[in-house]
């Protein structure tokens, strides 16, 4: 049966209306629900996909310790078998218990090029958001490869999260590795102008970093 018909509803355990927004916004199950070409099959599969973006959601505001209940007509997504997928949906009920914020503890990232931008939010006693420590690590890459070091990436991840004292610890390892430069531009095919001029019109740095 068409999503259309289907009732969606997101509860928390504790009200907080921005985060039952950042929570609906990513939810499939909302979004096929509303959907008027979805069917029973596609909120199916919208509603088991829910459980890992709605812990990302979690995660991305410093909830470690939360969990998620999808309800379809009353049963567990998770325990009902792919092919046992219901041919009728009638109801969609999320249950999110978002647990509390956890802090970092430890924000350390190393080595960093000079030009680094490290986010403003990746410091401890800040909220321990897992879109800060990706910004941090992918910030950190982009700072070595615009110094030179094309190869750079992130050599190691260490995140542990203490449940007792609500504290995240994140340390990311960089790995520059080797500078590098342009080498020869090949050139070919140019029949009306000369290699050297095309060469010189094109700008190519070639022995620059």
């Amino acid at each position: 049966m068409a999503s259309a018909e289907t009732e969606f509803r997101l509860q928390l355990s504790t009200p907080d209306a921005a985060l039952s927004k950042a929570l609906t916004q990513v939810s499939l199950s909302r979004e096929a629900a509303g959907n008027k070409e979805a069917d029973a099959q596609d909120l199916f599969g919208a509603a088991r996909a829910d459980y890992a973006r709605l812990i990302g959601a979690l995660y991305d505001e410093g909830r470690y310790g939360g969990s998620v209940s999808i309800l379809i007509d009353g049963r567990e997504a998770a325990n009902i078998a792919p092919m046992d997928a219901p041919s009728r949906i009638d109801r969609v009920e999320i249950r999110v218990e978002p647990g509390p914020v956890f802090r970092f503890s430890r924000a350390a990232i190393g080595p960093l090029a000079p030009a680094t931008r490290v986010p403003p939010g990746f410091r401890v006693r800040e909220v321990a958001r897992s879109s800060t420590i990706v910004e941090a690590a992918g910030n950190g890459v982009s700072a070595w490869r615009d110094a030179g070091h094309a190869k750079a990436a992130v050599a190691r991840q260490t995140i542990t999260a203490d449940h007792r004292k609500q504290e995240l610890a994140a340390e990311i390892a960089l790995d520059p590795g080797p500078p590098t430069w342009f080498g020869t531009l090949q050139m070919t095919g140019n029949a009306r102008l000369r290699t050297a001029r095309l060469a010189k019109i094109a700008g190519f740095p070639s022995g620059e970093v």
